[in-house]
């Protein structure tokens, strides 16, 4: 149960990699080549582990090579050293016949030499204490060197050697070898003085020969290893190993015990070997770089000419659709089967957004028609009432009464400019409020027969903003209440003075300011007062307020001053400097 809980835990992991992998930024050409790399990445690494064990075998096959060579040299000198033996086995009886009759024996052992003229240098027959009693000493072959027979005479496991020049530049040894002719160390012995010249395998090969005892001769001790006790190959017998030489040179050694005391030591110079087997991994290596990148080159370009150049074109073909009027986007382009299958998916995609986008054009266009139609009957209907109401008034002859039907009849006016601006301006949902409130201000002072500009100013001043009719309805009925009451009792007794209309905006709040210069709420007859405190507008400009969600501000220094803040919501906006033009065109029309 662990288990599996453990890999269903692990499931989400994988899978927002993958999404992760995915979501990388990066055109397709590129998610494709790294596909390429990933499966490629496997064989490469392999094909460099098996390039690096080729190189590191070189080595090894150095290692061989050495041992082997060495291993021929230790056979050559054991061949020499027993041939020597078996000719000293066979010639000892008649050697000691000769030395007991006192008969010379340097003939014999000179003819012996003859026969065996290149391996058999000097023969002797020698007794401690004595010295040679005859050899076969002459002209052309000296005696070996004393430091040699001194050697001899000691009790050593192999006979004695000696390191001479060599002309060939080659190690050399003289090897003296002993027989016993009498079956005693202390009776006299059959001599013999081999030479052992060891000719190099290979032109960077060196041999030593190493005693424990004396040490090591043979070739430049530039070639010996640099780390490894030369005393302690003894205990190795037979051995291989690689090691920077004193030179400063890699190379590989071999190691094989003639005895206990001595041994053959081979150096065999890895320099050429080495490099030449580096050169090759950095070359096979390289090729395999080569081909990888020759393998990339072909996917991309195969993939630009099969798949990407196609997707461009199909993406542009796609992104013109609409100004072009292209109804089958994949039109005379050579498109793989997967795209031609996504472009039929998006023919069909297209024809079904055309028909819907018809169908709502068509019921968009009808809904407007009726929106103005709407707008247009309830103008209508409106400016019906409030010539009703207007001629209402007319026959009333109670003053009180007369003038709140002509406050009624205002106050639906304004509802009439409102929707008529609403349908003729093409706005169905927002109004201008510029020009909305010039026609608005001046209908209000035409209802008390004012002219703006004779006794009483009428300034306004309003950006091209727009407001949607929601606050714009409650905004123009404050209006209209405010600038009603400063024409009718700002102004007595034929006073002139001015009435300001400000509309300011900042960020999304609309500023509405509405004053006069008049006489003011304080100064107001008692019959102003009570109106404006008590009555219906007082109660309409408070409730308009509330509706629209405002601060609303009254003083009464140097006139009646209105101010009132509110929000403005998302439908409402700034008119470009186009749309101005266009306003401002319409507006000289009308």
């Amino acid at each position: 149960m662990q288990n599996k809980a453990c890999s269903a835990a692990g499931q989400p992991h994988l899978f927002s990699f993958g999404r992760l992998w995915l979501s990388m930024r990066g055109s397709f050409r590129i998610r494709l080549m790294g596909l390429v790399l990933l499966a490629v990445a496997p064989v490469f690494v392999r094909a460099v582990s098996i390039e690096w064990s080729n190189y590191r075998h070189s080595s090894y096959h150095a290692e061989l090579a050495a041992l082997d060579t060495v291993t021929e040299y230790q056979h050559s000198f054991l061949r020499q050293i027993n041939g020597t033996q078996e000719v000293l086995k066979t010639l000892s009886p008649a050697v000691l016949e000769f030395v007991q009759h006192d008969i010379a024996c340097s003939t014999l052992l000179e003819t012996v030499q003859a026969l065996k003229k290149g391996s058999i240098l000097w023969l002797a027959v020698f007794q401690p204490g004595r010295g040679n009693l005859c050899d076969s000493v002459t002209e052309d072959q000296p005696a070996p060197s004393q430091s040699l027979l001194d050697g001899m005479i000691k009790d050593k496991s192999l006979p004695a050697y000696e390191e001479k020049n060599s002309p060939q530049n080659a190690p050399e040894w003289h090897v003296i070898i002993r027989y016993a002719l009498s079956g005693q160390n202390v009776g006299p012995w059959l001599l013999s003085d081999m030479r052992l010249h060891i000719a190099p395998k290979f032109a960077d090969s060196h041999v030593w020969l190493i005693d424990k005892g004396k040490g090591v001769a043979g070739d430049i001790e530039n070639g010996l290893p640099r780390s490894v006790p030369l005393l302690s190959l003894h205990d190795r017998q037979n051995t291989v190993f690689s090691d920077m030489s004193r030179s400063g040179e890699h190379s590989a050694y071999g190691y094989v015990a003639l005895t206990d005391q001595t041994g053959f030591l081979l150096g065999l110079s890895e320099g050429r070997n080495h490099f030449a087997a580096y050169r090759v991994f950095i070359s096979r290596v390289g090729e395999f770089l080569l081909l990888v990148l020759c393998g990339l080159l072909a996917v991309w370009i195969a993939t630009d000419l099969s798949v990407t150049r196609p997707l461009r074109r199909f993406t542009h073909r796609v992104m013109q659709w609409r100004t072009m009027d292209i109804e089958d986007v994949s039109k005379d382009l050579p498109l793989p089967s997967e795209l031609r299958a996504l472009s039929d998916t998006f023919d069909q995609a297209v024809i079904a957004v055309r028909q819907r986008e018809n169908e709502l054009t068509t019921v968009h266009k009808q809904q407007e028609l009726l929106m103005m139609e709407i707008h247009h009957r309830v103008k209508n209907n409106l400016q019906i009432i409030a010539s009703l109401l207007n001629l209402q008034s007319s026959r009333i002859r109670l003053p009180q009464a007369k003038a709140e039907f002509q406050s009624a009849r205002d106050r639906v006016r304004a509802l009439a400019t409102l929707h008529r601006h609403l349908y003729t301006q093409g706005e169905l949902q927002a109004i201008n409020m510029r020009s909305f409130l010039n026609e608005l201000c001046e209908q209000l002072f035409q209802a008390f027969g004012e002219v703006p500009g004779e006794r009483i100013n009428l300034h306004i001043e309003a950006p091209e903003v727009r407001m949607t009719s929601d606050q714009a309805v409650p905004l123009a009925l404050i209006v209209t209440e405010v600038v009603s009451n400063a024409v009718k009792y700002a102004f007595p007794d034929q006073r002139k003075g001015s009435v300001l209309v400000r509309l300011t905006v900042e960020n999304d709040d609309v500023c509405l300011v509405i004053q006069d210069d008049g006489v003011g709420l304080n100064t107001a007859p008692v019959k102003v007062e009570a109106d404006m405190r008590d009555g219906l507008g007082r109660q309409l400009i408070k409730g308009f307020s509330r509706q629209l969600g405002a601060a609303l501000d009254v003083s009464a220094e140097g006139g009646t001053r209105y101010e009132l803040r509110v929000r403005l919501r998302n439908h409402g906006r700034r008119y470009s400097a186009s749309e101005e033009a266009d306003l401002s065109v319409e507006d000289d029309e009308s």
